[in-house]
């Protein structure tokens, strides 16, 4: 079997090897940039990472939060230190109730990420709160025979056993037990 190529080739009113002017490569340019500009913008949604890290942690960092076109879901990763084994992260509160919006990561090979649902069109000004678990079971520290309880405080709301569950009620009230550490608090810019 045998094949034969043709060479085609289209020649323009101004000849086969024209070059393009400056003014053509100019508009070509400026048109290329705006689509990329374009393209870039719808990608990276709503908010990206343009904000700061106000706390850090011993135990992790906040290095990335992005929102989706919609504001309806927030991607927020980092880094957590050895012995992290779970992040919790929340976003709010919200003006509305005070709750917040959460979402539960677990840590592989030092680094996580998570995304988390929150109401179309949030708004930038929102903290992003990352409270990171070291796995340690608290101790229980042996009391005297006559050791005397103090005047216990006022009990706090019942929280729900997940954790995520009374994170969305309560923030940082849930996070108490000595196997959460501080948290890294990212603040995205206004």
């Amino acid at each position: 079997m045998s094949t034969k190529l043709h060479h085609v080739s289209e020649q323009s009113e101004d000849g086969p090897n024209k070059i393009p002017s400056a003014t053509k490569i100019s508009v070509i340019g400026t048109v290329a940039a705006a689509a990329i500009t374009a393209v870039a913008s719808v990608l990276t949604g709503f908010w990206q990472d343009n904000g700061t890290e106000v706390q850090r942690s011993p135990l992790g960092s906040v290095g990335k939060v992005v929102s989706n076109e919609s504001g309806s879901e927030v991607t927020v990763t980092g880094w957590a230190a050895s012995g992290v084994d779970d992040v919790v992260v929340l976003i709010g509160p919200k003006s509305s109730d005070g709750q917040y919006w959460v979402a539960n990561a677990s840590v592989s090979d030092q680094r996580w990420g998570v995304v988390v649902p929150t109401d179309p069109h949030v708004a930038p000004g929102y903290n992003v709160t990352a409270y990171f678990n070291r796995g340690i079971m608290p101790a229980v520290a042996a009391k005297p025979l006559d050791f005397i309880p103090p005047t216990p405080p006022p009990t706090p709301p019942a929280n729900p056993a997940d954790i995520t569950q009374c994170a969305a009620l309560y923030g940082e009230r849930c996070f108490t037990d000595p196997s959460w550490g501080p948290p890294a608090i990212y603040q995205p810019n206004q």
